[in-house]
């Protein structure tokens, strides 16, 4: 398999995928379908390998732009991973490890823009790594509503005039909650034909994001039982049937018990009221019409 030994690079939403060899001298295929047709690529490993390549329709113009001075090197995740790391450590950094940020272009805008009802989206830093052709946006997003902001954390773009470029990799939450605040860092490399972006950190950078509008939850609910609810024989019932109503301390007692008799202070015992044994006769002769008398104990104390 081909991502045994290379590694494949896909980002949703663009029309562009990068491979790379993981080991010296190995090949592979791979097939891909686009624009309901289907190409089949070899691939080997190489000391000088192929930057980029284009696929357009026939008479487009742009196969010999691909071959010219323009063409990048492909940009690994690890790579665009340590420039964003660079761009959350970069108050620090800029002061104790200055030549991390030698040759980089760097811009504070300080830009806002208005990203739903009450939330601000501000652009704090922008910084270049033309080696990568990358840029990283340090953004942060404002939620002054009385609500959850939610976004696709894949949905960052940014506009310059009538170019729109989406973000490459992303380093964000996906929420931001009501009254609070939040920071994000997204990079753009590149250009989705593969050509360099060359965007400076000086552009006018315009941003738009992607919010979420749905439910998280996918409407599953829960009934939540009270506080202090113990689960118990008695307390809970079977699936599907309707649990049996709870007994009174005063029904707990079976015909097999024999009720306490209290003592009084000289530790006598006060007598017990006498019951109309006729009425208790007759209230027996119905209970045995209507239902069989319990079984006898032959043994057990009294």
């Amino acid at each position: 398999m081909i991502r045994s030994v290379f590694q494949i690079w896909y980002t949703k939403g663009a029309n562009f995928f990068s491979v790379r060899a993981l080991k010296p001298g190995v090949t592979g295929n791979l097939t891909v379908v686009l624009d309901q047709k289907v190409y089949s690529f070899f691939f080997q490993e190489s000391s000088e390998p192929s930057f980029v390549a284009i696929f357009e329709p026939a008479g487009a113009g742009r196969l010999e732009a691909a071959n010219d001075s323009r063409r990048v090197e492909v940009v690994t995740p690890a790579e665009l991973a340590g420039l964003i790391d660079k761009a959350k450590s970069y108050s620090a950094l800029r002061t104790t490890s200055p030549e991390l940020f030698a040759g980089f272009q760097i811009a504070e805008p300080e830009k806002k823009n208005s990203i739903g009802v009450g939330v601000e989206a501000i652009i704090h830093r922008v910084i270049r790594d033309a080696s990568l052709d990358s840029v990283v946006f340090d953004v942060e997003i404002n939620n002054r509503s009385s609500k959850d902001f939610l976004y696709d954390p894949e949905g960052f773009k940014i506009r310059v005039n009538d170019q729109v470029y989406a973000e490459s990799t992303v380093d964000a939450a996906g929420i931001v909650k009501a009254q609070t605040n939040d920071k994000v860092f997204f990079a753009v490399t590149g250009t989705v034909t593969g050509a360099r972006n060359d965007l400076t950190p000086e552009n006018d950078f315009d941003l738009l994001v992607r919010e979420v509008t749905t439910s998280r939850t996918n409407g599953t609910t829960f009934n939540e039982p009270p506080h202090d609810f113990v689960p118990t024989e008695l307390t809970v019932a079977r699936a599907g049937k309707q649990s049996e109503p709870l007994l009174s301390k005063e029904h707990r007692l079976t015909k097999q018990e024999t009720p306490k008799v209290a003592l009084n202070q000289a530790g006598s015992k006060q007598a017990v009221k006498k019951t109309d044994s006729k009425a208790q006769n007759k209230g027996k002769d119905t209970v045995a019409k209507n239902q069989k008398p319990p079984p006898r104990k032959l043994f057990g104390w009294l």
